[in-house]
This record gives structure tokens, C-alpha cells and sequence, in this order.
């Protein structure tokens, strides 16, 4: 049996970011300078995958902001280890249920500012707000939830 060839993290982004028309460039996916990227991407071990973003980020020189769910990192992996040149990490390892973790990565000339004011302990999420020259601030959240987590949550809302 021939094993399906896992799918890169770097066509994955490109994907998500590309137009699917047919007549798309793919190497093309750079934003006007009025407009904010933004990208999502559910990893399963960010160390395992950090050398692919770091090519693909260094090859598109994008105005990114990039939230990745399932890091699997913890008080043991440093940022340096998970550093990308020109963007800062911003991180919430999960120290429960195996490690799942979220974190984003801002390019460093984009203004942001943590909103812990909207952490929440019972879900597994980070926000942003965004500062932009002449725009109202924005702000960007991720969320990990596990299947369990998901589950007692709908149960707890559907049946008060």
C-alpha cells in the first residue's frame, strides 16, 4: 500500500492564502499595504514543523500574522527554539492533556498589545489587539478545544 505524502506546512499557508480560481500564482500572495494577513494553522508539534515555516516566511516577505493551534510546547521549549526571524512569538502552552498549546506570531513591525483582560482559564485562547496607522485597533483571537472540552462545554450551554 502507497502511504499518501503528508501535505507541507508550507502549502497549507499558501492554500489558505491563495486564491483557488486555477489562474492564481501561488508566490503571490503578498497583501496590499492597506490590508492586515492573517493565517491559521493547526500544526501537531510546532518543533517538528518550525524549519518549514521559517523557509516559508523568509521567502514571502508577508505581512502576516500567524495563529497556530496544537504547539505541543511546554515550560521546557524555549522561544529561541521556535523563533522565526523578523516576528515575535506570542505563546500559551497547555501544561494538561498532553501539551496541546496555541501561540501567534506577530511580524515585529506590526503594534500589538496582549489582551489578557480577555483570557479565560477554562479555554484555551490568546487575543491580540492590533494597532494599525490610521485604523481603529482590531483584535485577533485563537482558541484550542480539545473534543472533551467542546463537548462539556455544549452540554453545560444546551442545558443550563
Amino acid at each position: 500500500m502507497n502511504a499518501v505524502p503528508e501535505e507541507s506546512v508550507s502549502d497549507r499557508i499558501r492554500d489558505s492564502c491563495v486564491p483557488n480560481d486555477g489562474n492564481a500564482d501561488p508566490t503571490q500572495i503578498l497583501p496590499s499595504q492597506h490590508s492586515l494577513t492573517l493565517a491559521s494553522l493547526n500544526i501537531n508539534k510546532l518543533t517538528t514543523h518550525i524549519y518549514e515555516l521559517r523557509i516559508l516566511l523568509a521567502n514571502n516577505d508577508v505581512d502576516i500574522i500567524l495563529s497556530i493551534n496544537e504547539t505541543k510546547l511546554n515550560s521546557n521549549t524555549s522561544d529561541d527554539e521556535v523563533h522565526i526571524p523578523g516576528y515575535e512569538i506570542i505563546r500559551r502552552d497547555r501544561v494538561t492533556n498532553g501539551g496541546e498549546g496555541i501561540c501567534f506570531y506577530v511580524k515585529n513591525e506590526i503594534s500589538f498589545t496582549i489582551r489578557n483582560d480577555l483570557h479565560m482559564d477554562a479555554l484555551e485562547n490568546l487575543c491580540l489587539e492590533i494597532g494599525r496607522p490610521r485604523s481603529k485597533p482590531v483584535a485577533v483571537v485563537t482558541i484550542g478545544i480539545d473534543q472533551q472540552m467542546l463537548l462539556l462545554e455544549f452540554f453545560h450551554i444546551s442545558n443550563p
